[in-house]
């Protein structure tokens, strides 16, 4: 969905039509070789407008987000944000818990009955949690750095491949937005109406579950406009 103000010509539109389904086929598969699950069929779509009108961002709920943010660097400045509901960041916690359980048998104090009793929980709140079970939320969060690294990495790479512009990103920083302060004042602040995002919504059902994974991309202003320009003079790019 792309809002009226910006009035993009078709090969704009189809550069970000092509742009979703590069940057979604490789964050599928970045999901499959590091989390080492069968995604079993997906659905995406983007939004290009204001970021407090989006459909999908609607869709995250008002409880405790996690996100991932980075700054975008190089010829595209701006921000590139990775966001997960609390649910499902749970669920890919499970989901990854045989690959880290293989990751911490490696360790001569480690055994099969604890880690194999392990839940969910233990990623909630890790100063409740004993020195353990810290150790492994530790180890998660430290895995799903290096994961979302990987998918915004992704995404600047579609970047360039859509219009030529050589971008990279920062580290990312995660935060645990349980009040959603974060989300509602710098991503849909209904104060910036101005500030244009790029929302990408993307639903991935694997087994008998699903999760949601939101990619929020915002641009300045100039860069935004050099984006659309490089696209409509970009003809190596079909």
């Amino acid at each position: 969905m792309i809002c009226k103000q910006l009035s993009l010509n078709e090969q704009q539109i189809g550069s970000f039509d092509r742009f979703l389904l590069n940057g979604t086929g490789r964050v599928l598969n970045a999901l499959e070789s590091m989390c080492e699950f069968d995604i079993d069929w997906s659905d995406s779509n983007i939004e290009l407008g204001p970021a407090n009108g989006s459909e999908g961002l609607k869709r995250a709920g008002k409880n405790t987000l996690y996100t991932f943010s980075s700054s975008l660097l190089g010829e595209m400045r701006g921000c590139i944000q990775l966001m997960m509901r609390s649910v499902d960041y749970d669920y890919i916690g499970e989901l990854m818990q045989p690959v880290l359980s293989l990751i911490f048998l490696s360790k001569p104090e480690s055994d099969l009955e604890t880690l194999e009793s392990r839940k969910p929980g233990w990623m909630e709140d890790s100063e409740l949690l004993n020195p353990e079970d810290a150790e492994h939320h530790q180890h998660i969060i430290d895995a799903m750095a290096e994961l979302s690294n990987v998918l915004i990495g992704v995404y600047t790479k579609a970047i360039y491949e859509m219009c030529a512009l050589n971008t990279h990103h920062s580290m990312p920083e995660l935060s645990q937005d349980s009040t959603q302060r974060y989300f509602n004042g710098e991503v849909t602040s209904s104060g910036r109406p101005e500030q244009l995002a790029g929302v990408i919504e993307n639903e991935i059902h694997v087994g008998k579950g699903l999760f949601f994974l939101w990619c929020v991309i915002t641009f300045t202003e100039e860069s935004l406009q050099i984006l659309l320009d490089q696209i409509k003079d970009c003809h190596h790019y079909r």
